[in-house]
């Protein structure tokens, strides 16, 4: 069909897929059970999920032992035909093999306390006879941000048909069919007293190996009594279904760069392995990174006391070497302390999400094209079970990051799954182990090494993506499951407003962004405020509160006479010594794009400023020495919440030139989209995907997608593309839509939407 674009704006919605909420959530659980229900509160209805027969053990006496990695095995028949799965879960992470062959690596991430039960079919991997199904597990008992922490144990149970053939902690079953109990040892071939991967992450893989290492997880016969470790059941657990898809395990090889540099086109994400000859006893440490630094020696980098490496000492054999725990890399340094080693192959078997592979776009432009699939990869890497921030230095389930990497998952899938495991783990408890009673983590599940540590700003991010979830998901029962914690958290402001209603001094770790902003966000912090307000305002369209609703407004209205010098807001006010509240003068480009991104400030309300924001604090800012002093922005969330206000304004292709200027050379450098602005932090970071969500709204036009209407509203303007198409998931269906612009200025566009959807041009 033919239609003359319609060059209005103003009717545009302004984020897809994220409408408010319309009417009073009631509790009404999905009929077809998409979607786990949330908290304690809702315990009736909570979708758990239980062994047939697996009792959770460890080694006894031993369960609260540091980095203990222990083997487990048992032998089962078959007689070739039958189906087969295995149904396990463990306290951290496990390594899944049949008669040697890897299967899966877990578990699927939960809550403190609670366990989610991973499922995975074995029937190509058996054989006629006995079999072997051996766990690698390790429990780490220190904290890290990558998974809660707690004793060691692993519950697991082999079904054939529908039989338990093998369990731990179970030697009878029903109708007096006999189960195979899993044993247990200890064969110290990964060194237990080492320091830590990182700040944020434990235990360094060290390795003391034979050429015959891995022999007991293939070989029916092997043995090793010494080794056996006595196992005792541990208190009972909590069981949850996984909920979302299983993981992509595919192997990727490197490419030789020389003897012993590797390279990987572009950063992967996995368990990092190698195929090598040694002669004689060597320790070989294969170093890792997502770039060399740009220096005649091309060293990697020292980033966050990173420790970027695994280390293997080997006596001569042949070996094929794989890492435990998953990394994120392009580059890799195999450093031999002896010569005659010989790396035949360095490969690293992916562990990606496997929910981002139906959506597809395309455009004229070539380097939008590679950033959406930069988008599609980053996101592959941080959305495996929860949203994390990188696959590298912490794997942790950070708020805030996931506002955008949530928007990024409906872009590609079309589904809620890893966003439903995410809030149900913040929501399936009343308390938390590093977080004061009100406050919700700044990241779970997971633990600070450092002690009880919190962001606030980070909650107040958890209620924007709350709002957008409860609509994304089509559910919103989700909100009444969510009340308690919502306003217990309102509560829990209320103690540091002072006598002008503002936030001052909060306690712990208040974050902006990182760039200068971030030093000055005491005593009162405007940006803070700003998003504060938006919360208040949030929680009074969730729960139709009006009180909240107009403390909204009168927080802005008192920001703006703080903030609002004339020309730029200012990022904070200080107490002096005679106890009076004084603003210092400082602006920054972020605090802006807080202002306009909250309702704070308008392009109507302000219109000199939004006048300056558009067209001065374009990417060449700074090069073109434009406003010095105003302190720059940084990635996250200065780019994204420059883009979102942008859209709003229909600026589509000053949104697209913008977002190629600024990201496009990452993608060059790495076919990932970075933490910063450069390459001083991670460059493997999820919030960037939700470039994705970006381009199929603001390039394609997608505009809205209305799961409650049934509608999706389309918009094509002219902004120097011949052509677009794309694909995008909706459930089990898809949004197909493709234009063409004309030399007469006219488009042709076809779109095909999902069985019971309309569709509307704007």
């Amino acid at each position: 069909m033919k239609r003359n674009l319609r060059l209005s704006f103003a009717a545009l919605v302004a984020v897809m897929l994220l409408p408010c909420c319309a009417k009073a959530p009631e509790v009404n659980p999905a009929a077809d059970g998409s979607a786990p229900n949330l908290t304690k509160e809702a315990s009736a209805t909570l979708e758990r999920s239980s062994m047939d027969s697996a009792l959770p053990v460890w080694a006894e006496g031993r369960e609260s032992e540091y980095n203990l990695d222990l083997a487990f095995r048992a032998t089962v028949r078959s007689n070739g035909r039958q189906r087969a799965k295995v149904r396990l879960t463990a306290q951290n992470s496990y390594r899944l093999k049949v008669n040697g062959e890897f299967v899966a690596h877990g578990p699927c991430v939960a809550a403190h306390d609670w366990f989610r039960i991973d499922e995975y079919d074995i029937t190509a991997h058996l054989k006629k006879g006995e079999n072997v199904v051996a766990i690698e597990v390790v429990a780490y008992n220190d904290p890290g941000y990558s998974f809660a922490d707690g004793p060691g144990f692993l519950a697991a149970e082999v079904i054939l048909q529908h039989r338990v053939a093998a369990a731990t902690g179970a030697v009878s079953g029903k109708r007096g069919k006999r189960i195979v109990p899993f044993r247990a040892y200890e064969l110290k071939t990964k060194r237990q007293d080492v320091p830590r991967y990182s700040l944020q992450r434990p235990a360094l893989e060290v390795y003391d190996l034979t050429s015959d290492y891995d022999k007991w997880c293939s070989d029916p016969s092997w043995d090793a009594p010494d080794k056996e470790v006595a196992l005792t059941v541990q208190t009972e657990k909590q069981y949850l279904p996984r909920h979302v898809l299983q993981p992509k395990f595919d192997i990727v090889e490197a490419e030789a760069l020389s003897d012993t540099m590797f390279h990987f086109q572009g950063n992967k994400c996995g368990f990092l392995g190698a195929v090598v000859k040694v002669s004689e006893p060597t320790e070989l440490t294969l170093a890792f990174e997502e770039l060399l630094y740009p220096t005649p020696d091309r060293k990697f980098r020292e980033l966050w006391k990173n420790q970027s490496k695994a280390v293997f000492n080997l006596q001569p054999g042949e070996y094929t070497i794989e890492t435990m725990e998953p990394y994120a890399m392009q580059y890799v340094d195999c450093i031999a302390d002896r010569p005659g080693v010989e790396v035949e192959k360095v490969y690293i078997r992916e562990y990606v999400g496997s929910d981002a592979l139906r959506a597809q776009f395309e455009c004229s432009d070539p380097r939008v094209n590679a950033l959406f699939e930069a988008a599609r990869e980053t996101h592959r890497q941080n959305a495996l079970d929860i949203f994390i921030d990188c696959p590298h230095r912490e794997r942790g389930g950070w708020l805030g990051d996931s506002y955008f990497s949530a928007r990024a998952a409906m872009a590609f899938s079309g589904r809620t799954r890893v966003e439903d495991n995410f809030f149900q783990n913040f929501l399936i408890r009343d308390t938390f182990p590093n977080a004061p009673q009100g406050m919700i983590p700044m990241l779970y599940p997971g633990d600070d090494l450092f002690g009880p540590s919190y962001i606030p700003n980070w909650a107040m991010w958890f209620i924007l993506e709350l709002e957008e979830y409860a609509t994304r998901r089509g559910h919103p029962e989700v909100l009444e499951a969510a009340r308690s914690k919502v306003y217990s958290l309102c509560e829990f402001f209320e103690q540091y407003l002072n006598e002008y209603g503002l936030l001052e001094n909060l306690s712990s770790w208040v974050f902006v962004e990182w760039s200068h902003a971030n030093d000055l966000v005491q005593d009162v912090n405007f940006p803070t405020n700003m998003l504060y307000a938006e919360m208040l305002d949030a929680i009074g369209r969730m729960y139709h509160d009006s009180d909240l609703t107009d403390r909204a407004a009168i927080l802005r209205h008192t920001i703006r006479e703080w903030s609002y010098n004339g020309e730029f807001f200012e990022d904070n006010a200080v107490r002096g010594d005679n106890g009076v509240l004084k603003s210092t003068g400082e602006c920054t480009e972020v605090c802006q794009y807080y202002a306009f991104f909250s309702n704070t400030a308008a392009p109507d309300t302000h219109p000199e400023l939004w006048k300056k924001i558009v067209e001065e604090f374009t990417p060449d800012r700074t090069a073109r020495g434009a406003y010095p002093e105003i302190w720059p922005a940084n990635v996250w969330p200065g780019c994204f919440l420059r883009y979102e206000i942008l859209s709003r304004r229909g600026l589509s292709k000053q949104l697209m030139n913008e977002i190629v200027a600024t990201f496009y050379p990452m993608t060059l450098m790495t076919t990932t989209l970075w933490e910063n602005l450069d390459i001083s932090a991670s460059c493997d970071h999820g919030f960037g995907a939700t470039l994705a969500f970006i381009f199929f709204r603001d390039i394609l036009g997608v505009r809205d997608i209305d799961l409650e209407e049934r509608k999706v509203l389309i918009s094509m303007k002219d902004f120097g593309l011949e052509w677009c198409r794309g694909t995008i998931p909706v459930g089990d269906g898809n949004i197909e839509f493709q234009w063409a612009l004309k030399p007469d200025g006219y488009f042709d566009y076809t779109i095909s939407v999902p069985e019971g959807f309309i569709f509307e041009e704007l």
